[in-house]
């Protein structure tokens, strides 16, 4: 199946790259994340708040830990349009954290094996601006364990589990799950020549545009 084009996804311009540059510099602390949720996944906790449990589960599976940056978004619900298939995620929630908080973020990690003595690994969060051309703002996080990249789906549980444990610190909820939310869709505009609506002389034309027009209220000029 083709991919759809940013027209077809009615992405906005705004938000669509455009030859626009690759920026990774990361040390604004006003800047943060966003990712989206899916709602048939929340948790609740007895104080009604969204779990920790759901925040972690955000990324799944942990193989591309995909967001977008706010310095080049104009609403956190920007991260809610799906730039592959329609149709987008306009009830789901949108978690968010401050890009200096995860940027060369490091911690340990017990592997849990005898076989290296249960030493301690280390591992490391390392963001990347990979802009695409829907999606200008998108952002991975990548992940090391001693220096090297993660790729692929992380396997194992214990390691599954110390990701997760960090984004679930990391991480809090800016945006709710709201199934009334509907996100703006950028509308096409018409080309009437390309469209095939060509008019054979100037009064044909006029006629055609006259009857376009003639679904449009008239507003009144005070």
């Amino acid at each position: 199946m083709p991919k759809l084009t940013c027209d077809e996804l009615s992405i906005p311009s705004r938000l669509r790259r455009n030859n626009k540059p690759v920026v990774n510099t990361f040390n604004d602390d006003e800047e943060v994340l966003y990712r989206w949720f899916d709602p048939s996944k929340v948790e609740s906790e007895s104080n009604g708040r969204i779990s920790a449990t759901t925040i972690k589960q955000a990324f799944t599976p942990l193989s591309e830990l995909s967001n977008n940056r706010s310095s080049m978004s104009l609403y956190s619900t920007d991260v809610l349009y799906s730039i592959s298939k329609l149709p987008h995620r306009d009830g789901f929630g949108v978690i968010k954290a401050k890009v200096t908080d995860i940027n060369e973020r490091t911690f340990d990690f017990d592997e849990g094996s005898k076989n290296n003595g249960n030493k301690k690994l280390l591992l490391s969060f390392k963001l990347k601006h990979d802009p695409e051309d829907c999606m200008y703002p998108h952002t991975i996080i990548l992940i090391y364990k001693e220096g090297i990249e993660l790729k692929g789906e992380i396997k194992g549980n214990l390691l599954k589990t110390a990701i997760r444990d960090q984004i679930g610190k990391l991480f809090k909820v800016c945006h709710p799950p709201d199934p009334t939310f509907k996100l703006e869709l950028e509308q096409i505009p018409v080309n009437i020549s390309e469209s095939g609506i060509n008019a054979e002389n100037s009064t044909k034309t006029s006629r055609f545009l006259n009857w376009i027009f003639s679904f449009f209220p008239s507003k009144n000029k005070s």
